[in-house]
């Protein structure tokens, strides 16, 4: 399950007694605060490190339509709002946002208004992050890196 709070985005597993059980976090590659810099996913940094911090920055304002319509906050705990496109904004002085490049890797870009490829929505149904540029493409973990795949990828 993907899950977004207190400015992390993290990969939640589940242990043999079903216990939730942190995997991972998303994080920029070497806290390197650059253009083009990619975007991985680590256990966590000791500490508040602002390469594991994000801001999830929507288009809109959210509506007030019932559960699993646009604009409503996802109510199994994932942290996002449902089938909103939104931008994923680094915590790192420049506030680059993760942009899907050639449909593969997910790398730091500097903000560009209007460029789908940079904006991305939560699916409750599949918990997934899909993008809005490849439409049939979610982000996926492979090893450590962070990216672009199609739909029959899925978080765990």
């Amino acid at each position: 399950m993907f899950k977004f709070d207190k400015g992390y985005i993290t990969n939640i597993g589940y242990d043999f007694n079903k216990k939730a059980v942190t995997l991972r976090k998303v994080t920029v590659k070497d806290a390197q605060d650059k253009e083009a810099q990619q975007v991985v996913v680590v256990g966590q940094y000791r500490g508040r490190n602002p390469a594991q911090i994000w801001k999830i920055v929507y288009t809109d304002k959210m509506g007030a339509e019932a559960y699993r319509k646009k604009g409503q906050m996802s109510k199994n705990g994932t942290g996002f709002r449902v089938d909103e496109p939104f931008y994923l904004r680094s915590k790192l002085p420049m506030q680059r946002v993760v942009e899907c490049v050639g449909a593969n890797n997910a790398v730091l870009k500097k903000w560009a208004k209007g460029r789908k490829a940079q904006q991305w929505k939560f699916n409750p149904k599949t918990k997934t992050i899909n993008g809005m540029y490849w439409t049939s493409y979610v982000l996926t973990m492979e090893s450590t890196n962070l990216r672009c795949r199609t739909t029959t990828s899925k978080w765990n």
